[in-house]
């Protein structure tokens, strides 16, 4: 039998359940608002069940983009709290996509939790190839020409609209993707290419505005050849290497394209590397907040240089030099640098932590189904930001 002690306990305890959500309706709409603002992701996801009250507020924009501007206040927070890993991976013609908290990866007194993502599935073609990604939400290419943009945190995915490119003609295509923050727009920039015997004969440039989910031609480009590799995103300019010829040499500069006004320089030069060291690739980056130059030689070294004041190209100054290992196979692309000064990379379809103060690779927990099967790696901050932002306004 129950004492008089225990009935007292339970009778306390379903009182208590009783008052829950009470004292939940009762709490400041304020106070709830600055909890709810705090949440990851994933936290908010399954929340939106509690009311429909909570359900509106966590979709409408207004609430997105204030949830984005507190995660991206810690931005360059060497903990990484709010950052995410998303990995590809090519399993025989499946693909597949998963993710995990960057801070784990980064510091190793956390077991990583690797998370399924599903990926979006448009295109016929078993092929996916990230564009990069801006407030969450990523730009991909599907196939040879599909274009879309997918929020993995929240499942929202968007195709574009053709751009009506003669893609017959234009031979050579390549891809960015960026945040217009003074319109409080999207965009995509395509650049085609027409070349003949390695020159460039003609470069024309597109770019599609998800606020009015068209596209449009710009100024087109007259300078040299563009790099394959995805624009990077940075302080609003998408950034890619650009080869021309000085005389009887290839020479080599950034071809910056501003998001906002729909402009493109070739300003911004690149640090002063030797060619004595053999065949290179150049490719563009960001870490710990900088503009990088990443300096491949075949078989030797990855140099990262790093621009330390966007804009003055006497600010460049190499961050390290990480050495070809004969353990691993493929480019070196460096993701991140944790707190302590090691580079996580991608190295070939491994990834790996760089500690250039003793010269040692260090495995990581990250682990596919398939070790070999991995493709792409990207770090993002997870958001609610939506694809489908200005379909619907509030």
């Amino acid at each position: 039998m129950e004492s008089s002690q225990e009935r007292c306990c339970l009778s306390q305890k379903d009182h208590d359940e009783d008052q829950n959500p009470m004292l939940l309706a009762s709490f400041p709409q304020e106070i709830i608002l600055e909890i709810l603002l705090r949440l990851p992701v994933r936290s908010l996801s399954r929340f939106r069940c509690v009311s429909k009250q909570w359900c509106s507020l966590t979709s409408s924009s207004k609430f997105m983009k204030s949830h984005l501007e507190k995660s991206n206040e810690h931005e360059r927070d060497d903990n990484y709290t709010n950052r995410s890993l998303l990995l590809v991976s090519m399993d025989g013609f499946e693909i597949k996509t998963k993710s995990c908290f960057l801070h784990s990866v980064l510091h190793n007194n956390s077991p990583v939790k690797m998370l399924d993502v599903e990926p979006p599935k448009r295109a016929i073609y078993p092929s996916l190839y990230l564009l990069g990604s801006c407030n969450g939400i990523f730009g991909v290419l599907e196939g040879y020409h599909d274009v879309i943009l997918w929020n993995p945190a929240i499942k929202h995915l968007k195709k574009l609209p053709n751009s009506g490119t003669n893609f017959r003609r234009y031979k050579i295509f390549t891809y960015g993707f960026g945040y217009d923050e003074l319109n409080d727009d999207y965009k995509v920039v395509e650049i085609c290419c027409y070349a003949r015997l390695g020159i460039n004969r003609e470069t024309i440039i597109n770019v599609y505005s998800l606020r009015s989910n068209s596209w449009r031609r710009i100024k087109d480009y007259e300078g040299g050849m563009i790099s394959c590799s995805p624009g990077v995103f940075f302080n609003g300019v998408l950034h890619w290497v650009a080869v021309h010829k000085e005389g009887m040499k290839r020479a080599y500069s950034i071809l910056s394209l501003n998001v906002s006004s729909e402009t493109h320089e070739t300003r911004l030069m690149q640090p002063q590397y030797d060619e004595k060291d053999g065949v290179f690739y150049l490719t563009i980056g960001v870490l710990k907040g900088r503009l990088c130059l990443f300096c491949r030689y075949y078989e030797q070294k990855t140099d990262v240089w790093m621009m330390n004041a966007y804009g003055n190209k006497e600010s460049w100054s190499k961050f390290a030099s990480i050495p070809y290992s004969l353990n691993n196979l493929g480019h070196i692309s460096p993701l991140s640098v944790s707190r302590s000064g090691e580079i996580l990379l991608q190295y070939g379809r491994s990834l790996m932590l760089y500690n250039k103060a003793d010269d040692k690779f260090i495995e990581t927990e990250v682990k596919m189904d398939d070790p070999t099967s991995l493709k792409e790696a990207a770090t993002y901050t997870e958001s609610l930001v939506s694809p489908h932002l200005y379909d619907v306004r509030d």
